[in-house]
């Protein structure tokens, strides 16, 4: 599963994503953000198919950046 967001972590020397770049969620991580209602964007064609097992494409589709 790949993303968009992130956020910044100065304290750890990470100021945050730069414009363009895509960052990998864990299935079980998405699927709690999806539960809690704050799930990010997320690339399809990149999503392991192994995220099935864990959350519907129905689930996913709405978040979907790569789908016309």
């Amino acid at each position: 599963m790949v993303t968009t967001s992130s956020h910044p972590h100065p304290r750890f020397g990470f100021a945050g994503p730069k414009s363009g770049e895509r960052w990998c969620v864990c299935a079980g991580s998405y699927a709690r953000a999806l539960d809690a209602g704050v799930a990010c964007k997320v690339c399809l064609s990149r999503t392991n198919i192994r995220t099935l097992e864990l959350i519907p494409i129905e689930k996913l589709k709405p978040y979907a950046l790569d789908l016309s």
